[in-house]
């Protein structure tokens, strides 16, 4: 589970990711601060991507972005939304 300051800074390098336009991943380990988070950020940026790409495969509209993937997840304390398991 992440802390109230990880989460904030996950948010942060998610917004520099949305803001740039830019999914450098050497700027986002180090805007990151830790490995963890790195990895977190990493994880979480490809799903949202995973996922952008198959909703565009489908013809279908894809406007979810990482920001708003992260607060969703962190809503949901980092649990499955319908058996609210941890992945």
């Amino acid at each position: 589970m992440t802390t109230r300051e990880d989460m904030r800074l996950l948010l942060h390098v998610a917004e520099w990711t949305v803001q740039n336009h830019r999914h450098v991943m050497s700027a986002i380990r180090e805007l990151a601060g830790s490995e963890k988070n790195y990895l977190i950020i990493a994880r979480e940026l490809d799903r949202v991507n995973a996922h952008i790409a198959r909703a565009r495969s489908l013809h279908a509209e894809a406007t979810l972005t990482l920001v708003e993937w992260l607060v969703i997840v962190d809503a949901h304390q980092w649990k499955c939304a319908y058996c609210q398991e941890k992945p």
